[in-house]
């Protein structure tokens, strides 16, 4: 994956095309983002659920 990073330009992260999954439009830039947005969402919901239970949950940054 870190062979691909260095090819992405900035036009085409600005190239707004329609999305397959959820329908409408979207930049790659806004689709990356809402990756992004969203791991951070879910990965702290469990830590929440993981603290509820009395497990103390692994370091964020430690996968």
């Amino acid at each position: 994956m870190q062979k691909w990073w260095p090819k992405i330009t900035e036009e085409r992260l600005q190239t707004v095309e329609k999305d397959p999954f959820f329908g409408g439009e979207m930049s790659h830039f806004e689709r990356l983002h809402y990756a992004l947005e969203n791991e951070i969402h879910h990965r702290g919901q469990g830590f929440i659920y993981l603290r509820l239970l009395g497990i103390d949950p692994p370091a964020f940054w430690e996968r």
